[in-house]
């Protein structure tokens, strides 16, 4: 019970907190807005292209072979 009335008593406080520190600007003040913010896209590498298909007889495309694995590499560390 006693946890239960503290709890109301910082809820309480809070929200008097919140409402003296409005400043009236109804979009919330203090809060960051989005729309200012600078927008920018990174540039992506060129990617290779891996197509898991070919052009067989009369244009039809077929399925065709994709090998895609890790191989194995000695390092001279010398």
């Amino acid at each position: 019970m006693e946890m239960m009335r503290f709890l109301g008593a910082c809820l309480l406080v809070f929200q008097a907190a919140v409402v003296l520190a409005d400043d009236g600007d109804k979009q919330g003040a203090g809060l960051l807005d989005a729309g200012r913010l600078e927008k920018f896209v990174d540039e992506l590498p060129d990617m290779p292209v891996l197509r898991g298909y070919g052009v067989g007889e009369g244009g039809m495309l077929v399925a065709g072979e994709l090998t895609v694995g890790m191989y194995d590499t000695t390092w001279d560390l010398a």
